[in-house]
């Protein structure tokens, strides 16, 4: 057992493999990592910004939050060996109420691929309560008997910041400018 403070180091843009065939598992934005001699023991924190004011609107990537974040989560693409995991969400346009609206509209329609009972929607921090900021979602998923919960923190942005281009999809391999790193490693169960 565990006691006090855990020290631990905190990883960037690191890569998840399966240690028997080197296929990469999934991208963790930010990890965190305890010095403790398991690779079992880590916290996933997946990014995403949302409400992006750019030359043509607003575009809310709710659905992306969701496809691309949480269903990753539930499917083991994430944090496949623990059970908690964690999404920022970076609301730019800084409208913390309307943005996490959307998401959990977007939750609610996908539910059912999220493991989630109906109807779908966030429920209080079970870590911060009183924070209106943070909410969480439990998930079934297909590999584990073990409830996984996501942690959801909203972050608001500068309402008056520059806009910013449209982005394009990524499409190059981010791996090839060295700002992956093959940190992680994981052996199927």
């Amino acid at each position: 057992m565990i006691t006090g403070p855990l020290r631990s180091r905190i990883d960037k843009l690191c890569k998840e493999f399966w240690t028997d065939s080197g296929d990469e598992l999934g991208r963790l934005d930010i990890a965190f990592l305890p010095f403790v001699p398991s690779d079992e023991v880590y916290f996933c924190l997946e990014c995403k910004r949302i409400n992006v004011r750019t030359d043509k609107g607003i575009r809310p990537y709710f659905v992306e939050y969701v496809r691309f974040g949480m269903l990753r989560f539930v499917s083991g693409q994430y944090a496949r060996a623990v059970r908690h995991g964690g999404m920022l969400a970076y609301v730019l346009n800084g409208d913390l109420p309307a943005a996490m609206a959307g998401i959990e509209d977007n939750i609610k329609a996908l539910h059912q691929s999220l493991g989630m009972d109906t109807p779908g929607e966030f429920q209080t921090s079970s870590i911060r309560q009183a924070d209106p900021r943070v909410r969480e979602t439990r998930h079934r998923r297909r590999h584990s008997p073990d409830a996984f919960a996501i942690h959801h923190l909203f972050m608001a942005g500068d309402p008056h910041a520059d806009m910013l281009p449209e982005p394009a999809e990524m499409t190059a391999d981010p791996g090839r400018h060295g700002r992956q790193k093959r940190l992680r490693k994981r052996t199927r169960k």
